[in-house]
């Protein structure tokens, strides 16, 4: 759906029932896989028990009533304050305040659910040390390994400067590209960390895995359409380590509710 007019609409003539049964069949597939969308279609049915609820008041007596305390004041004399309240405490207006904050909180809730680096942040976890436990760097290699040290601490500012100078001296060595990306990830820059992942994409050691954490750093980075296209190649390699999870952020990056203005 192009916005949220269409998508208030759909759900509008699905609560209606004025949708064909194949056109209700898949909207229901929508609401069982969308929590989101669920939750907005739940919204929409309490809106509509608050109406069906109010609708039942005599609005047209009340309100005479309030004309006819206005027009037996004294000329020139203003109706007392306590009476303005009586207007304000009146069915429809209490009614109008409860959808506007159940329409407020679902915004809130909607933005906060598709937020991009909310969304990769969830799914980012420091990729384990597959260096220093499986001995793939020799003893001499001092570097590094006091690099993985620090990264094995969490202390990826000291772990990502010590990666960076083995980098400048070894810039083929995958692991110390592929524990600088992770670290740049870690402390939140994850623009910076593109480019090392790039290259580690074709790496026979960390080539499925850096594809993962590409798409990651994309979302984080802002741009969720690259992001899509990284777990699209993903979920289409059948052999794929990620396939799973990339589907599933994957469903999620679709999902309709990103069409929204503002959404994303």
């Amino acid at each position: 759906m192009a916005n949220k007019e269409q998508m208030t609409e759909q759900i509008e003539a699905y609560l209606a029932e004025e949708m064909t049964p194949e056109e209700r069949a898949a909207f229901e597939v929508q609401i069982r896989d969308d929590q989101t969308l669920a939750e907005e279609v739940k919204l929409h049915r309490q809106t509509h028990k608050l109406l069906e609820l109010y609708t039942q008041v005599d609005y047209k007596e009340k309100l005479r009533r309030i004309d006819a305390a206005m027009e037996a004041a004294p000329e020139g004399k203003t109706i007392p304050l306590s009476g303005r309240k009586n207007i304000f405490s009146h069915p429809v207006f209490r009614a109008a305040a409860v959808i506007l904050l159940l329409l407020a909180s679902s915004w809130v809730l909607l933005f906060y659910r598709y937020d991009p680096d909310r969304i990769a942040s969830e799914q980012f976890e420091p990729y384990r040390d597959v260096i220093t436990y499986k001995g793939d760097v020799l003893p001499s290699d001092s570097l590094i390994l006091a690099a993985m040290a620090r990264y094995n601490m969490k202390d990826y500012a000291d772990a990502r400067q010590t990666l960076e100078k083995t980098l400048a001296q070894y810039p083929d060595l995958a692991d110390a590209r592929f524990y600088l990306a992770m670290s740049l990830l870690a402390e939140g820059e994850a623009a910076a960390s593109i480019g090392h992942l790039q290259q580690l994409t074709s790496n026979s050691k960390y080539g499925e895995v850096s594809e993962w954490y590409l798409a990651l750093a994309w979302l984080k980075a802002g741009d969720r359409d690259k992001a899509v296209a990284v777990l699209q190649k993903i979920a289409n390699n059948p052999g794929h380590g990620y396939k799973e999870k990339a589907g599933a952020l994957l469903q999620n990056l679709t999902s309709i509710w990103w069409s929204v203005p503002g959404v994303g």
